[in-house]
């Protein structure tokens, strides 16, 4: 099903902010490091069941194999969380919603397919295991010629055919179903593992508030973060990234060296996000997200100011991104 939008909450990207705002001393609830290590749960147990090639950068999204650590380790340990898990409400009063066993069952499900097929298949795409494509094409037949709901075997019929003829085997734009566009296989290997990042953090569950102060204070002090380093993580996020892609389209070696930081590991508490963000099969700086020179954070500031100088004068007028892009 088609549910990008809910499920940005329980991201990659909201666990790397939780623990980043943990680190700098923002968040101090006991339950804010559980809270994170539950939406990393969450995000990489998608992955595993929404994986469409058989290799990638993220373990995670790799096609699923009982051979990969990583996958099975994430399946583990989720299955014994929903199998333990319970919802409270505000009477103090225990239930179990039907989606807890709906994941269990899809979990098992997933293990035994994988373990009927091992013998004559070394890996799965687990994005496939659903029946979208089948409910993209009955919203397609059930919207030719109008509303048709119920359609007969004739007119299903000649209805499959005409989409066949004509080439219009595309759902609506306003399906509940993601399209079915299976991407290229790339059997190109990836390089070998880089070697462990220097900089490590612990995030193994916590079972005590103590064990959340220390890790809050493992490196440096909260005291010692002033107020805006905080933005100063995102902002040099998003520095990262653009510099990435500039990389990525000019491929010029000279930009490269003036824009990025040439050293390989994250070492300052403005780079703590990028640092979270990374999996740790990633050296820092090596892929994907690059740690930005302090000149171009710098600019990326400044641009930022201007952005909003002009943002909260103009935000509400018609066509602002045409008037700001001039």
């Amino acid at each position: 099903m088609s549910c990008k939008y809910a499920l940005q909450i329980l991201s990659h990207t909201v666990s790397a902010a939780i623990k980043t705002y943990i680190t700098l001393g923002k968040i101090k609830t006991a339950s804010a490091l559980n809270t994170s290590n539950f939406v990393s749960l969450m995000d990489k147990l998608f992955d595993i069941f929404n994986s469409r090639s058989q290799f990638n950068q993220n373990p995670y999204k790799c096609s699923y194999s009982t051979l990969k650590g990583e996958q099975k380790i994430v399946i583990s340990e989720a299955k014994k969380f929903f199998q333990n898990i319970n919802k409270i409400d505000w009477k103090g009063k225990t239930s179990r919603p039907p989606c807890f066993d709906g994941i269990l069952l899809s979990i098992n499900a997933l293990e035994q397919l994988n373990e009927d097929v091992r013998e004559t298949k070394s890996f799965l795409l687990t994005s496939r295991l659903n029946q979208d494509v089948l409910e993209n094409y009955f919203s397609i037949v059930r919207s030719r010629g109008g509303c048709n709901k119920n359609p007969t075997a004739r007119t299903f019929r000649t209805t499959f055919r005409i989409n066949v003829i004509n080439n219009l085997m595309k759902p609506p734009g306003s399906a509940n179903c993601e399209e079915d566009e299976d991407e290229f296989i790339d059997i190109t290997p990836l390089p070998a593992e880089d070697e462990e990042q220097k900089i490590h953090i612990n995030y193994a569950n916590p079972t005590t508030s103590s064990e959340v102060d220390r890790y809050s204070s493992s490196s440096t002090s909260s005291s010692s973060y002033t107020e805006n380093e905080a933005e100063d993580c995102a902002v040099t996020y998003f520095a990262g990234y653009i510099c990435s892609k500039l990389i990525s389209k000019f491929s010029c070696e000279e930009c490269t060296l003036k824009i990025v930081t040439k050293r390989g590991t994250l070492d300052s508490t403005r780079e703590l996000f990028i640092l979270n963000k990374l999996y740790t099969n990633v050296q820092p700086s090596s892929v994907g997200l690059r740690t930005p020179s302090k000149n171009i954070i710098i600019l990326v500031k400044k641009a930022l100011r201007c952005f909003h100088k002009i943002f909260d004068k103009d935000k509400s007028i018609n066509n602002i991104k045409e008037k700001m892009m001039k």
